[in-house]
C-alpha cells in the first residue's frame, strides 16, 4: 500500500500539508526543500483560515522558493 495516495489515472503521489495559515513556523517551505529528494510527488498546501496581505506575500516567497528548486509545477495552494 502506498503511504502517499494517488488520484485515479495518475502515476502523482500526493503529499498534503494542512495548516491554519502560512505564517513561516508552519514549515511549509521546509517540505517544499524537501520536495526536489521525492521524484514523482506533488505537494498540496491546504489552509484552514483565510489569509491577510501579510500571508499572501508569504505564499509568494513558497511559490518563488518552488521555483527555484525545480519543484514549481509541483505544488498545489488548495484555498478554503
Amino acid at each position: 500500500t502506498d503511504a502517499i495516495p494517488k488520484r485515479d489515472g495518475d502515476r502523482m503521489h500526493r503529499i498534503l500539508q494542512v495548516a491554519p495559515n502560512l505564517e513561516p513556523y508552519n514549515g511549509f517551505d521546509r517540505t517544499i526543500r524537501v520536495l526536489p529528494l521525492l521524484p514523482g510527488s506533488e505537494l498540496v498546501i491546504a489552509e484552514t483560515a483565510t489569509s491577510d496581505s501579510r500571508l499572501r506575500k508569504e505564499r509568494t516567497r513558497l511559490k518563488r522558493l518552488a521555483v527555484e528548486l525545480g519543484v514549481g509545477k509541483r505544488i498545489r495552494f488548495a484555498d478554503r
